[in-house]
């Protein structure tokens, strides 16, 4: 009975959805850090990820809509070595897994031929922190943007190409001394269903 009632409730909710869009997209994506170093702290490289994102939008008039996204971002960057005070040891070069998710706030400006533009602000949340990470308390309120073009397969699907910049941890949700920011670039390839 319990999982009926969502799956009852996500058919009611489905059923009266009209000019919306729900979308799903994979990206691949390059990460770099902000500060890319301080004394005392180790040089990150830049390095490659990937990104899953699931979006719904709803249609105000022909020209804007409006909605929200869930972002789940994944690479490793490699960290160190150090850059160590005068007379301390350098720490060796590691790897380490960043995972972060997020949930967006869409605003998406349509042009004519499938174009269209969006600014993204976003809440974003690290998974698994711990103290040995170098890269950690990643929570912050971010944006991101994004241009794209949509193919219409037929009246309901379509697949479309976004290339997008995501500027995080603009707001730190953490009291940290040194905030880092990971800025992303990536481009977003996927399908929608319009209802």
């Amino acid at each position: 009975m319990k999982t009926l009632i969502p799956v009852i409730l996500g058919l009611i909710l489905m059923a009266n959805l009209h000019g919306q869009m729900f979308s799903v997209s994979v990206a691949p994506t390059y990460v770099y850090i902000f500060p890319k170093m301080y004394l005392g702290a180790p040089v990150v490289k830049p390095n490659y990820g990937i990104g899953i994102s699931v979006d719904y939008q709803r249609f105000i008039g022909y020209r804007f809509s409006i909605g929200l996204g869930i972002d789940y971002q994944q690479s490793s960057m490699e960290v160190g070595p150090t850059m160590p005070f005068p007379g301390e040891p350098s720490k060796p070069a590691h790897e380490e897994t960043v995972k972060l998710l997020s949930t967006s706030f869409k605003a998406v400006f349509n042009f004519k031929y499938g174009l269209f533009l969006t600014a993204n602000p976003f809440v974003e949340f690290q998974l698994d922190q711990y103290e040995e990470l170098f890269i950690e308390n990643h929570n912050g309120i971010g944006i991101s943007f994004s241009c794209g073009k949509r193919f219409q397969v037929s009246q309901r699907i379509g697949l479309y190409l976004e290339p997008i910049i995501w500027i995080k941890n603009i707001i730190g949700l953490e009291d940290n001394t040194y905030p880092i920011r990971l800025n992303t670039v990536g481009v977003k390839a996927g399908i929608f269903f319009i209802k």
